[in-house]
């Protein structure tokens, strides 16, 4: 059973073609090395399609702690080194757990995957969150070309989110990104953002074509 999701955002090299060559090797190897780490289930990756330099890698996990366990393993320093060849910044890491809907999986095994990712201040109550992501996803879930829609709370964030701030990461799959831009134009949108916005302090979306290796 899969109880907890890695969503993890890297600043490529700049020029760098993942497609061919030694760094679609190197590619290669760390995401073995991933999908062979004790606990995890599904391993993907993909680029952004509104920022093509900046990979990004989405992990079911069987539970959040085989994060660490895979960070404290003997293949964990290969693992770092061979990514490090093509990455060209820190990364950003959040494990996400409590999900509201299926395993990550789900949404991101489909054509396109918008990601979004809200933050809440401290005080807010979960139940109350999950309440508006639940009325989101009944809009959502009317969407022309909407496959698949899950979400899930962040219990660790790599560098730690600013003060006491909650992370809430959200996953809509489309069969198409011209769906999601033909749903942007709907009265039923503007709904459903109102919904997923409730009680948040910032909101960052972006698209990604991911593979599963």
């Amino acid at each position: 059973m899969t109880q907890a999701a890695e969503k993890v955002t890297l600043p490529l090299k700049a020029g760098i073609d993942l497609g061919s060559g030694e760094y679609k090797t190197a590619l290669e190897s760390a995401l073995k090395a991933l999908s062979e780490a004790e606990g995890a289930q599904k391993v993907f990756w993909g680029t952004q399609v509104e920022h093509p330099e900046v990979l990004e890698l989405s992990v079911d996990w069987r539970q959040a702690s085989d994060f660490q366990t895979f960070i404290n393993s003997a293949a964990y320093p290969g693992f770092r080194t061979t990514l490090g060849t093509i990455v060209g910044g820190p990364p950003k890491i959040n494990i996400l757990s409590r999900f509201q809907g299926e395993a990550f999986s789900t949404a991101v095994s489909v054509p396109i995957a918008e990601v979004v990712t809200l933050t809440y201040p401290a005080s807010i109550s979960e139940d109350d969150a999950n309440a508006s992501f639940a009325k989101f996803k009944s809009f959502g879930d009317k969407a022309d070309g909407a496959l698949a829609l899950v979400g899930g709370w962040s219990v660790e964030e790599v560098p730690p989110a600013e003060g006491d701030a909650k992370v809430f990461v959200g996953v809509i799959g489309w069969e198409s990104l011209d769906a999601h831009m033909a749903f942007r134009t709907t009265e039923v949108f503007k709904e459903a953002v109102e919904a997923l916005r409730a009680g948040s302090e910032g909101i960052e979306m972006h698209h990604v074509k991911f593979t599963q290796f």
